[in-house]
C-alpha cells in the first residue's frame, strides 16, 4: 500500500517539475 502510493506521489511531483 505504501509503496502503491509513494509511487503515484513521486509521478506526480516528477509531473509537476516538468511543468
Amino acid at each position: 500500500m505504501e509503496i502503491t502510493s509513494h509511487i503515484t506521489l513521486n509521478s506526480f511531483i516528477a509531473c509537476t517539475l516538468e511543468l
